[in-house]
């Protein structure tokens, strides 16, 4: 699959973009803080609906859109896969706090959930160093967005899921304000278990899958005979072999367990909503004992793991967007990954220095330039059209 076209209007400091891309290989160049990465923002946003890097979709929003015409931020796309060709848009309008989103497929306003793995991507940046040593936050949304993506009932589980985790963290804390009964918590009881061992048994077997495929990878890129080994860690007993509705049951009688502990926190201590990954090699946690350089080389490993497992489950090859990388791997590690690249793959790749491009040229359709939110063509065979920002 690959992003054909991507218009942006008030996207980050773009304020109007039409770029026309193919498959294979696009390289942006560019400074710091020009407008790459907000680029690459875009392009996964189509995928996910949602920002990589922003915890709240006004953020998206150009900070001058107030003063336009316009007032909103609008990301559309044009993604072929093998067997369809869909148009994705999204209409991103601030609000007093936030911003409100309305979506179109094919140009039929759908629910935003609905858009969620129409197109499929994999992201690389420095920042996925927080996979290793960040908080589990990071790791379950590496999760779930890896899972999201090649699964449509996961998608909507995990949002019937926080609902009802919320509704029933504001039932506890009124129970233990003496504002409500403890005989309400069976409905929510049921709820929850029922979207947490869908998830539960989904994420067992998603990194079950991805650590079979980090124990290949990374003594290759590590170059070295040391394995990786990942494992989910969850507070729920569940057996491999469990089925959804076998792992609901498991989490229901948990819930039960601790239910006068659950009142005294006033917060819902089991599910999915704890779990975490562990990273071993050598038998120690990477994100406690590893380096820099073997947290960035574990952070890789399970980005290409998640690049392969997309591709297994969606029968297509998914779009890489790799966000200034290369410069930080040292020539071995930077030519592993330019290997795995087939040549048909559409990949968005940016750089500051031009130097990190040595080897690319036989793949390369398409080299840029951004400065000030403006893409300017380099000497490329594919064609891009850009309107300039009202300024």
């Amino acid at each position: 699959m690959y992003c054909r076209h991507l218009s942006l209007l008030n996207f980050r400091n773009y304020v109007r973009l039409e770029l026309d891309l193919a498959p294979g290989l696009t390289v942006i160049l560019g400074e710091n803080g020009e407008g790459k990465s907000n680029l690459l923002e875009a392009i996964g946003f189509l995928a996910t609906t949602k920002s990589m890097r922003a915890t709240n979709d006004r953020e998206v929003i150009n900070w001058r859109a107030s003063e336009d015409q316009f007032g909103f931020a609008r990301v559309k796309g044009m993604v072929e896969r093998v067997d369809a060709t869909t148009k994705l848009e999204f209409i991103i309008n601030p609000t007093a706090t936030s911003a409100s989103k309305r979506t179109r497929v094919n140009d039929v306003p759908r629910r935003t959930i609905d858009a969620v793995g129409l197109a499929n991507v994999v992201s690389f940046s420095p920042q996925d160093l927080e996979l290793v040593e960040g908080a589990p936050a990071y790791r379950r949304k590496f999760l779930d967005v890896m899972i999201a993506q090649v699964d449509s009932q996961y998608v909507r589980l995990l949002s019937h899921y926080g609902k009802v985790l919320t509704q029933r963290n504001s039932l506890l804390k009124r129970i233990r304000n003496g504002e409500a009964r403890v005989d309400q918590l069976h409905f929510w009881d049921i709820e929850l278990a029922t979207a947490g061992g869908f998830l539960a048994t989904e994420r067992r077997k998603t990194v079950a899958r991805i650590g079979e495929i980090s124990r290949g990878l990374y003594p290759e890129l590590s170059g070295t005979a040391t394995e990786l080994q990942i494992t989910l860690i969850s507070n729920l007993e569940i057996d491999p072999a469990d089925s959804a509705e076998q792992a609901a049951e498991s989490m229901a009688a948990r819930l039960k367990e601790v239910r006068s502990r659950e009142r005294e926190l006033g917060a819902t201590i089991i599910g999915p909503h704890r779990d975490d990954l562990s990273m071993l090699t050598d038998r120690r946690e990477v994100g406690t004992y590893g380096s820099r350089g073997q947290k960035r080389l574990v952070a890789l490993t399970l980005k290409l793991a998640e690049s392969a497992l997309i591709q297994d489950r969606a029968g297509e090859l998914p779009i890489l967007l790799l966000d200034d990388v290369l410069s930080e791997l040292d020539g071995p590690r930077r030519r592993f990954v330019l290997d795995r690249i087939e040549h048909s793959q559409q990949v968005i790749l940016t750089s500051v220095d031009i130097g990190d491009l040595v080897g690319l040229d036989s793949n390369l359709e398409s080299r840029l330039r951004v400065k000030d939110g403006i893409l300017t063509s380099e000497g490329n065979s594919h064609r891009s059209r850009v309107d300039l920002p009202l300024n």
